[in-house]
């Protein structure tokens, strides 16, 4: 079975949160090397966290 990954982004300035997708990957590998190229560009406004996940298309958060 082939998943389809997603790179999301969250943004955080205090309990409130934000997220919204940034790509989709035909595999995890190519989702990660994007994950730690956004990682590194500097961080954009005022929130208390920004950070970045790779999951298959659809899934739910724990």
């Amino acid at each position: 079975m082939q998943f389809v990954w997603v790179l999301l982004l969250t943004v955080c300035n205090g309990s409130d949160c934000i997220s919204q997708k940034v790509g989709f990957y035909q595999d995890e590998r190519q989702c990660k090397v994007f994950q730690k190229e956004h990682e590194a560009l500097p961080q954009d406004g005022d929130w208390s966290s920004v950070t970045y996940h790779c999951r298959p298309k659809n899934s739910k958060s724990t």
